[in-house]
């Protein structure tokens, strides 16, 4: 019965959205601030979990420290703070879940036909199988976080078996389903640097309950940087997106001197979220470069020192496009000064899209930087119904493109 409850729910959904794709341009564009005022309100969140991740890890290599120093595996507050954030993490993923579980696409006909035997009917039971997978995996995260949040702050027993494996299972879940994150793999192995922890703990084994803590906060700060980096700024990115397509629409009714004002905010938004991912990625790096753990599990060492390169090339490659999108702004930038000038105006539009057409990093920046070219070139011949088209049908095309990141909490 819940099943095809479920079923019959994105069917209705499916309905008000085809529904909303043949309403008038006011009544899409009221969908289309819906949607990006969903993703301004949870960004917020998303980045408040990534956060409260990122500290815990900082305050575990604190206690990994302080093992060391003062020979003793003591570390009840640190668990207790990880048992919050991993409640937190697990919420996050889980609003996350569209943009991070890969589905295959299937064919809407057989909701009204189903057949388990077809192409479409066996896509459909396997994302169905995979959503129900994804869920648990978090639901283990969550029991997990709570078993350590329970944890007296003052105790010294160290972190529960229970809590330990539900975080093993739990991250080689997400793994196995590769969720593109990639912080299942850092559960995972906070899962089992977590059991090492409470071995060590039980032997009074000071030096291997240092490492494991020491390994253990490094992998709680890589997940941390993944859901503010990847995340946080794919949910800023997408939010910008939506922006763009507003702001040619926008333009569109402004002719023949259109504002580009908020065009430049969106565009400031994209800029901010690949600052935002290089400096995630380089910090990413950092932690990478210092994972020292203890004899297991094998080739980690080397695994994160692999990543480590990779996390600053992907620094260095979000920092340049960040640089091509300033340089669209600022092309922008003298337009705005003197709107007045219609020259200005087209030529600010054509070299910003310029720019932004050869940027070629994101779909709708290369589409927004074709219909500002497009649209200047007509400007100039004095054709602003023209070009008021090529904004209008590039804003439109722009928002339906954009995919769901996130769902309702």
């Amino acid at each position: 019965m819940r099943f095809r409850l479920r079923v019959r729910v994105s069917v209705v959904l499916f309905l008000f959205y085809f529904f909303l794709a043949q309403q008038p341009v006011g009544a899409r564009s009221q969908t289309e601030s819906d949607k990006a005022r969903l993703l301004d309100a949870l960004t917020p969140k998303i980045s408040q979990s990534a956060d409260q991740l990122i500290r815990s890890g900082e305050e575990v290599l604190r206690a990994a420290d302080r093992i060391s120093e003062q020979q003793t595996c003591a570390m009840g507050r640190e668990l207790v703070g990880l048992g919050v954030a991993l409640q937190k993490l697990s919420d996050a993923l889980k609003m996350l879940e569209p943009g991070l579980l890969k589905k295959e696409a299937v064919d809407l006909s057989v909701l009204v036909n189903p057949d388990p035997t077809s192409p479409s009917g066996r896509a459909f039971s396997e994302n169905a199988r995979r959503t129900l997978a994804y869920r648990a995996a978090l639901n283990k995260v969550a029991e997990a976080g709570r078993n350590l949040a329970q944890l007296d702050p003052a105790g010294t027993a160290g972190p529960p078996a229970e809590a330990a494996h539900l975080l093993r299972d739990a991250g080689q879940s997400l793994v196995d389903l590769d969720e593109i994150s990639g912080i299942g793999l850092h559960v995972k192995h906070t899962g089992e640097s977590m059991e090492t922890l409470r071995l060590a703990t039980v032997r009074d084994d000071k030096f291997t309950c240092a490492h494991a803590a020491r390994l253990m906060g490094h992998m709680i700060g890589l997940a941390g940087e993944n859901l503010a980096g990847s995340a946080t700024s794919t949910l800023m990115q997408s939010s910008a997106a939506l922006n763009l397509g507003h702001s040619l629409y926008k333009m569109s009714q402004q002719m023949p001197t259109p504002s580009l004002d908020e065009i430049d905010l969106a565009l400031g938004l994209y800029e901010r979220s690949l600052i935002h991912n290089a400096v995630s990625l380089s910090n990413r790096a950092t932690i990478a470069r210092a994972v020292n753990p203890p004899k297991e599990p094998a080739g980690l060492t080397d695994f994160f020192r692999a990543a480590a390169s990779q996390f600053e090339a992907g620094a260095s490659t979000s920092r340049s496009w960040a640089e091509h999108i300033d340089n669209a702004r600022k092309a922008l930038a003298g337009a705005k000064e003197t709107r007045t000038s219609a020259r200005s105006l087209q030529a600010a539009m054509q070299l910003a899209g310029a720019e932004l057409r050869e940027f070629g990093a994101f779909t709708s920046l290369i589409e927004t930087g074709d219909a500002l070219i497009r649209a200047g070139k007509l400007l100039e011949d004095h054709q602003s119904s023209a070009a008021a088209q090529v904004l209008s049908e590039a804003g439109f095309k722009i928002v339906a493109e954009e995919k769901p990141l996130v769902k309702q909490p």
